[in-house]
């Protein structure tokens, strides 16, 4: 498909820009057109006491034609910037930014059978002898377990008026029929997962920590509609739903949105179940043991060294083979998936940069053989004064170097400030790219460009440099 979008560009320009001049040379006549030579541009004498330097000549010859340089320069930056842009801007994946925004975890395995409005029917997947089985894999660093257990709240008060009201809202029922069944949801997290959220409580730090420590403080959810200062302090029953145990807790404030773009920093990505109506809390693993002695785990969360991911992705996928109500998330399987879809992007941009590259290295052969054969009557009259063939040659071969050295030093100019413009947009859609540039790889193209751009108009002189002088000089003539 983009090789017929790129030809039907190619022919659609080539189209548009042929037909004026096309219109043009049909009114003139076959004699007159026999008799045309372009002339030659009005140029600037030039005097000097070092005689006549052939790398000068080359320079002025280069931008004699202003209109024809800038076609030049123009066709050979445009097709090499997009390769530039892309080159640069696709310099790489920064899976460590990638990982902390989406999987901060090796492994994540979630219970799906806590998707469900019947408590009863949940399935005690991540057992404690599961835990220390998945612990004791070679390979294996950590384990860590999101505990949420199913609660009611009990004499709910004035004080959790707006999430009464919430969760009247979701369960389509009364405030009244919401407070006799104020549905919730426990979920416990280790000390150390816990100081990574946002708050806002009006207790002191220390007074937060001694509560989580012992497992008598939780955090409520901020709903933006509820003050945390009118209920940071009070205290809430709760018992679990099988009503086995009520215990009391303090609330110590309400977690809100953090500032950082982490999963890490978002609550929302632990414990939490989309759809669900009941209110969440969260606390500390003593916290919810308070409730159970040995709370369900509804996401395992396994972090394994350094290049044994596919070992524990094979050994886990083993354990699990059977459990239908486990899903498993990996950054393994991330990062395969990133590679084939950044791998996708990337190649389709190159063909695309690929087909301007030709096209600009085609266009810049077009003009540099028209330039060439309109100065074959200049050429020979130099030779005919005394310039060697050698001479006109190295003259040539230096004016397709100037063109690719300025063409060079534009992208490393123009076409890096664009690739810097261009990035801070790509970021924006996908942010976890990196800005680099490929050293090898544009020195490659470079100096394949250098070489081309001056072979060419070796190539070009020599076809029209076969006859003699003599011949060369009547051509000219009428």
């Amino acid at each position: 498909m983009i090789y017929l979008l790129a030809a039907l560009f190619a022919f659609i320009t080539v189209s548009i820009s042929n037909r004026k001049p096309a219109k043009m040379a049909a009114s003139v006549s076959p004699v007159e057109a026999l008799k045309y030579v372009e002339s030659t541009e009005n140029m600037k004498s030039h005097k000097g006491s070092s005689g006549g330097k052939l790398y000068r000549m080359a320079f002025r010859n280069v931008f004699r034609n202003k209109n024809r340089t800038f076609v030049t320069f123009t066709s050979l930056f445009f097709g090499l910037v997009l390769y530039f842009i892309i080159s640069t801007c696709l310099y790489g994946i920064d899976y460590e930014k990638k990982y902390q925004k989406e999987i901060p975890d090796s492994f994540i395995l979630r219970n799906l059978t806590y998707q469900t409005d019947d408590s009863n029917t949940i399935e005690e997947y991540f057992t404690s002898e599961i835990m220390e089985k998945v612990s004791g894999m070679d390979g294996v660093e950590s384990v860590a377990a999101d505990y949420v257990e199913p609660v009611r709240f009990l004499n709910v008060t004035e004080d959790l008026e707006a999430y009464v009201k919430e969760q009247a809202l979701y369960r389509e029922c009364s405030e009244d029929e919401v407070k006799e069944d104020f549905l919730g949801e426990a979920v416990g997290l280790s000390m150390k997962q816990l100081q990574k959220f946002s708050y806002q409580s009006t207790l002191s730090k220390e007074e937060i920590q001694e509560k989580l420590e012992t497992g008598e403080g939780i955090f409520l959810i901020d709903l933006g509609t509820q003050e945390y200062k009118q209920i940071s302090g009070k205290e809430v029953k709760i018992t679990a739903r099988d009503g086995r145990r009520n215990v009391t807790y303090t609330v110590l404030g309400t977690l809100c949105i953090g500032m950082k773009d982490n999963y890490e920093n978002s609550y929302r990505d632990y414990g939490y179940v989309n759809g669900d109506n009941s209110t969440y809390f969260y606390t500390s693993e003593q916290g919810v043991k308070r409730l159970r002695e040995n709370p369900r785990v509804q996401t395992l969360r396994v972090n394994v060294e350094a290049g044994k991911d596919a070992q524990i992705f094979s050994e886990l996928q083993d354990m699990f083979l059977s459990a239908e109500g486990i899903s498993m998330e990996s950054q393994l399987e991330t990062k395969q998936m990133t590679e084939q879809g950044f791998g996708s992007i990337y190649m389709a941009g190159m063909v695309f940069s690929a087909f301007l590259i030709g096209m600009g290295m085609l266009n810049f052969v077009n003009v540099i053989f028209t330039n060439i054969y309109t100065r074959q009557k200049e050429l020979a009259t130099l030779e005919s004064i005394g310039m060697t063939r050698k001479q006109s040659k190295k003259v040539l071969i230096i004016e397709g170097i100037y063109y690719s050295i300025i063409t060079i030093g534009l992208l490393l100019t123009v076409g890096l400030l664009i690739s810097t413009l261009a990035f801070q947009l790509v970021q924006k859609l996908v942010y976890f790219t990196m800005f680099g540039i490929p050293i090898v790889q544009f020195t490659l193209v470079f100096v394949s460009m250098i070489f081309i751009c001056a072979v060419v108009p070796l190539l070009v002189y020599r076809n029209i440099s076969k006859e003699s002088i003599v011949e060369r000089l009547r051509r000219g003539q009428d």
